[in-house]
């Protein structure tokens, strides 16, 4: 079997989405949002974000996830 180093974090990463989180640094499009209690490294779809910004989580690209 192929070990994927980032497995355990993808899988975690996969729960979250659907969920709605809040940006906690300016999305550039990358930066940081708290889902869940979590924060997690986010990038948004080439737009800018302010922080404190609600945003929803629409899948997850490596270790990173992709917000609206």
């Amino acid at each position: 079997d192929d070990l994927v180093p980032y497995t355990e974090e993808a899988a975690r990463l996969t729960k979250l989405v659907g969920q709605y989180g809040r940006t906690m640094t300016l999305m550039s499009p990358g930066g940081m949002v708290e889902v869940d209690g979590q924060r997690v490294h986010a990038f948004s779809e080439g737009l800018v974000i302010d922080p404190g910004e609600s945003v929803e989580i629409v899948e997850i690209r490596g270790t990173r996830v992709l917000v609206r």
